[in-house]
């Protein structure tokens, strides 16, 4: 829903902490959900060039040597191994491929848009259904969520993602469509409850009603475990904590367990009634508010703040983004500023293609094609500062423990994000028959799963 922008129209950001004391939280709007839409766009548009296939993104696992040995059906934020730059774990690394273990090829000609690692097995999102694969490639299960092609839907493809999220067990898989959300029986697609959109965080789910404020319910069960009456404008989490922001625009430190407020971190930038977005990133938030913008700490400390104006400000509320423990995108769709935990500011430069691959403890790890400038040749790895750590000779996206996986015309290569090292690579004509020569490398439980677009591959 598009709103009035805010009076406050100063056009500079703001390094200095707030002096202003926080406010009580009071009535607030209906809640607003950050995506990763922007991020996507870009990202797309880069694998176009550089590679065949669809856009690829790795969900949730375990980093240990069997992933799902010992993991619970909990849904894990932070901790100290490899994190997807929301805070998820990664798949583990993969040692090595050597054969095709098998390829899917719809029988109804359809894309695949995106593959996650879904047990042994893959998770396929077409654009229209949700589609499972068992550990043999075959099709285990599909739910539909486009029936009919809408008018816009090729126009406006974001308002019809969806974004699965996988239990670390790989026994539940949340899926928020635009029609609500729902928590869905891994190895048969029955969905188990549902309700409106929600932040999975342990073994809950954090369900955002807006004016009706949060409900906990149980992840498997969908039992109701807390519940706060408040309204809500937007919520997000980070480790056990959830963070809320108010309609008065002050920000809140929840418990997730318990749904006990544990800090107000104050008020930020924008007018009362403008949609609001929020995102964390370890111990920094970004919460937009209209087409104004403020990244803080968790202690509360204002670290940056501006409200786009001229030909900056769109119609579109600002989207933080986070890019890893410690690292802030203010807004990708629009603004290219880049916000580090000691309140550095960083704008990209103007062409270059910048991602975020994840990060363990303080160690961010971002991609740069075309080098830090954006025009030198081959892909940069960045750290937290931004500052180049190596070069590679090939796109790597499919992100493993501290593993990216890249793929050339003959060749696929795993590469170290800690230095950039190769540390193996296997060619097309040594996996045999059966074996694609492009796509996106998705790294999955025990192999390797390629995205050509119209098939999906399994390597082990």
């Amino acid at each position: 829903m598009s709103q009035t922008p805010p009076e406050n129209t100063d056009d500079q950001p703001t390094d200095q902490p707030t002096d202003e004391p926080a406010q009580e939280p009071a009535e607030v709007l209906e809640g607003a959900s950050t995506n990763r839409r922007g991020l996507r766009v870009l990202i797309g548009f880069v694998l176009l060039v550089v590679v065949a296939g669809g856009i690829a993104k790795v969900v949730t696992t375990l980093t240990a040597e069997d992933p799902l040995a010992d993991a619970e059906p909990v849904f894990t934020l932070g901790g100290d191994g490899w994190l997807t730059p929301e805070g998820r774990p990664r798949t583990p690394a993969v040692d090595e491929v050597s054969e095709v273990a098998w390829t899917w090829t719809s029988a109804e000609e359809e894309s695949v848009d995106e593959v996650w690692p879904l047990g042994r097995g893959a998770l396929l999102w077409t654009g229209q259904d949700l589609v499972a694969l068992d550990a043999d490639g075959e099709e285990a299960w599909r739910q539909v969520y486009v029936e009919d092609t809408p008018d816009d839907f090729f126009a406006e493809p974001d308002l019809y993602e969806i974004e699965p999220v996988v239990s670390d067990d790989h026994s539940l898989v949340w899926v928020d469509s635009e029609d609500g959300a729902a928590m869905l029986d891994a190895e048969s697609g029955e969905t188990l409850w549902s309700d409106a959109g929600g932040v999975p965080v342990g073994d809950l789910v954090v369900v955002d009603r807006g004016d009706d404020g949060l409900l906990a319910r149980d992840a498997a069960t969908g039992d109701e475990r807390w519940g706060a009456d408040d309204p809500v404008a937007a919520v997000t989490a980070w480790g056990d904590r959830l963070y809320v922001v108010t309609a008065d625009l002050d920000v809140l430190e929840h418990d997730a367990a318990t749904g006990e407020v544990t800090a107000d971190l104050g008020t930020v930038r924008g007018a009362a009634g403008d949609e609001v977005a929020v995102a964390a990133a370890g111990d920094l938030l970004g919460v937009g508010v209209g087409r104004s913008s403020t990244v803080l700490s968790t202690d509360g400390t204002v670290l940056y703040e501006r409200t786009a104006t001229g030909s900056t400000a769109g119609d579109d509320i600002i989207e933080p983004e986070s890019w890893g423990a410690g690292l802030m995108a203010v807004d990708p769709t629009i603004d290219s500023d880049l916000i580090t935990r000691d309140g550095k500011r960083t704008v990209q430069p103007e062409g270059a293609a910048w991602w975020p691959v994840g990060s363990r403890g303080d160690d961010v790890r971002v991609l740069a094609l075309g080098g830090v400038s954006g025009q030198d040749g081959g892909v940069s790895i960045l750290d937290g500062s931004l500052s180049e750590i190596a070069t590679v000779r090939a796109l790597p996206f499919g992100v493993a423990d501290g593993q990216a996986l890249a793929i050339t015309e003959k060749v696929l290569r795993a590469v170290s994000l800690e230095d950039g090292d190769e540390l193996w690579q296997v060619r097309w004509s040594d996996l045999g028959d059966g074996a694609v020569e492009s796509g996106v490398a998705v790294p999955a439980i025990g192999g390797v799963l390629v995205n050509a677009e119209d098939s999906v591959t399994m390597l082990r």
